[in-house]
Order: C-alpha cells, then structure tokens, then sequence
C-alpha cells in the first residue's frame, strides 16, 4: 500500500539482503515499483525470489483497460547485484477480465510461471501456469522477423513449427521461412527447392517468418524440444557475416533470451585487429552502421533504433533485427547475458551514434509520409545537423531497408557519393557549416501498389529547431512547395517515384558586414502561426542597417498597433 511518486496505493517490493553476519544484520539494498505503476495497483501484494529473479504480483492493476485484472511483472538480478536489479517482462492472463485480481499469488519452478487469481470465475478462482517467451503470434500474410529464446534440440522449422502450421508443408501458398545471405546477397527459403536452406534456429539469429494457414498463428516450440536457455554466466558469441566487396554485411539477429534485451549491452570483437568494442564505439569506429532496425508489421514499416539512444531501448522476446557491418573484417556480436559480470560496457556520456549531439547548434526533425487512409506508413526519416557530423556519409546516417511486402510508402534521401553500401538513407545528418547560408537535402518519395491513393508529408516536430533555420520544401522543377514554418502537411497524388528537395536556410538575427549570410533585399519571411488567434510572429531580414517602421492596420485602413519604430542592424529581426 505504499505511495510510490506520489501513486496512492501502487506499492513496493523491497529487496534485503543477509551479510555474513546473519539475519540481524541484513541490509535494504533495493525499492523496486512497476514501470507502469498507477494507483490501487498493489504491486507487492505477493512476490518469489530465485537467486536470479523475482515475480511480484499486483493484483489491481488494470492491464488493457481492465478494472483489477491483476498482472505480475518479471525481475532479474543483472551482474551488479540486487540493488541494480531491473524489470524484464510483465505477465498478464490471457483472458483476463475485471476484478480477477491475477497476481494475488506468485511462484516459478525453473523457467514455468505460476500466477493465482482468485477472483478469476466470479471468485472460484484460477491458477495460470505460463511459459510466455515460449510463443509468438503471426498473423495471416503478415511477415514477422523473429529469433527463439530457447535452445533445442532440432533447429529445423517445420520440426519446430510444423505442427503450428497444421502439418502443412512448407511453401509460398502455407508458411514461409527466409534468412538473407550475405555471401550470396540474397535470400535463403526453407524447403522451396532451388537454393539453399537457411540455417536451421539457434538463438541469437533472426528469420523471416509469414504464413498464410490461420487468421492468428501462434507460433511455440513443444516441451520435448525445448534444450534450456542460454547460459547467463558469459558473453553470448554470434559469429556475423562481414562485407565483401560491392556486398553489404547485412546481418539477422535476434534476442536469445527469454526476457527483453538492452542490446546496449553488446559488444563487439574484431579477429583482424584483436580488438574489442562497445556497441557505441563499434559505430564510431565504422565497424557497424549507428542504428540497428526493426520491422514493424503493424505499420508496413522499418523502424531505426539508436544503438546507444537516449531511450533505455530493449529488444522483446522473440523480436529479431538487422545489424548492418561495415567492415570486411570478421566480427563477433557479444550479447550480455543479465548473470555476466564482467565484459565491455558503453561508457556513460558518450555521444550517441546516430543521434544528435547536445549542442547549441545541432538539429533534427522528422518527415513522415503516410497514405491518407492511415494504412501505410514510413514515420522514422530525419534529416539534422551535428557538430560532429559530415556532410557525407558518416555513422549518424541510417541506410533505408524497402519494406518487405507491399503495398508501402518510403521516404528516402539518395545519395551518390563512395558509399558502395547504400544509395539510399532514412536518416542524412550533414555538418554545421552552412555554405552560402543554405543546405539542399534531396529525398524520394516512392508508393508501391497505391495507384489513386493520395498520400500526406508531415513535419511534426519542426518547431524544436532554432527559428534562425528556415526549411522550405520544393518539387524537383525548383517550385515552391510549403514553408515548413507556416504549412502543417503537403499533400500529393501516390506515384511510383517523386523527388523533392528540402532547403534549410541559415540567417542569424545579427551577422557583420563581410558575413556571406547578408541578403540582398528587405524581405518578410514569415508570419506563424498562420493562421494565428491572439498572438503572431513576424520575421524579416534587412540587407543593411534601416529606420524600420512596421505598422498593422485592420481592414479599414485604421491604424491598430505600431510595432516597430526604430534604427536596426543589418540581419534577421523579429
């Protein structure tokens, strides 16, 4: 019943631990709370502890919009002891319905969940018994990059998801299983003849999965074929292929675990240098691209995932991802298991890979395209500038992946240079120096399969960048599209292929006689927001120093406010 953040009635677990001097000298080294703590949870109404892990009950949480439903959430000790001890996974019943208090009792044998509700059935009450990293839903022709946090004993897929697929055999028309090699730059389809197969599972590699037998197919693996699960006590080691040539080193893994991995936690050994990184100084150094990317199947879209963000970012159970490797040398990712104690770790404070740094001058902001249905997506391109960054390819850049099935929206900026890895970016962050006061970043807007579809550009987070930068779109015949500073949305018919430029302007509100950024004539840039209710700001530029008179009148000619009366410098004024 405690208040935890001021939460009436969350509650609390508190973790103590017995010193050598026995029970009466036993220490609190640990307050834990649910990530989603709200009131009248009662976290901590139950709880059992491993030497590892501890399941902690609260049974009036409201999971999915329930009333007391109740939900038990998973923590795990990593190497640094109890007292740093972090949240794993949260288990909720599945058919769960208000007032089931599931939680109200907790335990586990081994890796098997055992979770009491005793409001379950109208107070007859229910025991769960959960083996949930043990299953993963796919939905009809909905393609879903996985991996299994399980070891077993036969990798091979119909062996393991056979019977999930109704016995069917393997093919385009059922289930399909796919893997990309990069040795052959292409990809390797289970059972369809014609080429190799991939490999069969193991943990820590990601597959393609789609099947086309059920509306729902829950993917498991059987008892039987279960082997245990990764060790926790050393780096879990997944060989990667490297670059060759004109051919890019992209890689599929995926969690091994059985709980949500911090894959900040990665490092990376190189066997031609002998050398080993972190995840954050592997991106640096070109060994990998900066971000690694995710596919998700709800939106048709890759997402880009900083390795080293801001965000505590993990990767859920069975979720697999693209790791892009840069390098022709041969490279070994290193997962950290939450018992490993030892190992490399990025160091606190560094700057993030891919991800603008904090100072005054660096920027970025989102495009995001989507069809005006709503259906399809691609929300995650950026352009920025950095104070570290180049203005050509650099490890803050993102290769753009096509999306995997159609029909899609993709926004990308092409790019030209002696990158024989990508021609095409979801992110392009250029340097600082503005050249003439003006960056160009051209992009692509492509629409597969969406013939008389109109599709939407969006710039939502634009009013985070300084007012001195002034972003304008344009078509590819140089006509003025929308000021990004006035204009919410630009909307176009769906095409195969539109290109677009997007021109930043620089102008600071005060620069000196020799400076470049002088403009040539007095001009009003903008007035936002527009259209405005109480309040609106106007920005303008003069060519040289000026007595300035600005003056607004209503519709009759009658003088309502003066704004401006004054001598002012040369430069941008507001």
């Amino acid at each position: 019943y405690t208040n935890p953040g001021g939460t009436s009635d969350a509650g609390s677990a508190y973790i103590f631990v017995k010193p050598g001097g026995g029970w009466e000298n036993m220490t609190q080294t640990a307050i834990i709370t649910a990530s989603d703590k709200a009131a009248s949870d009662n976290f901590g109404v139950s709880v059992y502890m491993s030497d590892d892990f501890a399941l902690v009950g609260a049974y009036g949480a409201d999971p999915g919009g329930t009333t007391d439903a109740g939900s038990a959430y998973l923590f795990a000790k990593p190497g640094g002891g109890w007292a740093d001890m972090t949240e794993t996974s949260t288990i909720t019943a599945s058919d769960k319905e208000d007032s089931d208090r599931f939680g109200s009792s907790v335990s586990f044998s081994g890796e098997i969940y055992i979770v009491g509700a005793y409001g379950e059935e109208s107070g007859a009450g229910s025991v769960y018994i959960q083996d949930p990293n043990y299953g993963h839903s796919i939905p009809r022709d909905t393609y879903e990059m996985v991996g299994i946090p399980v070891t077993v004993v036969n990798g091979d897929p119909a062996t393991l998801f056979g019977d999930d697929f109704g016995n069917q055999d393997a093919g385009s028309e059922t289930w399909r299983v796919s893997r990309w090699s990069v040795a052959n730059q292409e990809y390797e389809r289970y059972d369809e003849g014609g080429g190799a197969n991939p490999a069969d599972f193991v943990p820590g590699y990601g597959y393609w999965m789609v099947q086309d037998v059920v509306d729902d197919c829950k993917i498991d693996i059987a008892v039987d074929q279960e082997d245990g699960h990764v060790a926790q006590d050393a780096r879990y080691v997944r060989e990667l292929e490297s670059r060759s040539g004109e051919n890019r080193g992209v890689n599929q893994l995926a969690n091994p675990f059985h709980y949500s991995y911090d894959w900040r936690n990665t490092s990376f050994y190189n066997s031609t240098t002998e050398e080993t990184k972190s995840i954050a100084d592997a991106a640096t150094a070109n060994w990998i691209n900066g971000y690694g990317y995710t596919w998700d199947s709800d939106a048709n879209q890759y997402v880009t995932v900083n390795w080293t963000g801001e965000e505590n970012y993990t990767i859920d159970t069975w979720e697999g991802f693209w790791l892009d490797v840069l390098t022709e040398n041969a490279l070994q990712f290193r997962f950290k298991p939450i018992g490993y104690e030892g190992g490399l770790i990025a160091p606190e404070g560094q700057n993030n890979p891919g991800h603008r740094d904090d100072g005054d001058d660096s920027w970025e902001f989102n495009l995001q395209l989507m069809s005006a249905n709503g259906n399809y997506h691609d929300d995650h391109s950026k352009i920025g500038i950095a104070s570290d960054a180049n203005d050509g390819y650099d490890y803050h850049d993102a290769f753009a992946f096509t999306p995997v099935s159609r029909p899609y929206v993709q926004l990308f900026f092409p790019y030209d240079g002696d990158v024989v890895l990508s021609s095409r970016f979801t992110n392009d962050f250029r340097s600082n120096e503005f050249e003439n006061g003006v960056k160009e970043w051209e992009f692509v807007v492509r629409a597969s399969d969406l013939d008389g579809e109109e599709l939407v550009l969006t710039w939502p987070n634009i009013d985070g960048i300084d007012i001195e930068y002034f972003p304008t779109l344009y078509d590819e015949d140089d006509n003025l599209l929308a000021n990004l500073r006035e204009e919410n949305e630009y909307r176009f018919g769906a095409v195969a292929e539109r290109h677009f430029n997007l021109r930043v302007r620089y102008a600071p509100e005060s620069v000196d006689d020799n400076n470049d950024l002088i403009p040539a004539d007095f001009s009003i840039i903008s007035a936002y927001p527009n259209p405005f209710n109480d309040q609106v700001k106007i920005s303008y530029y003069l060519p040289s120093s000026y007595n300035v008179s600005m003056k607004i009148f209503d519709l009759n000619a009658k003088l309502i406010a003066e704004l401006v009366q004054q001598e002012q410098s040369i430069g941008q004024h507001q």
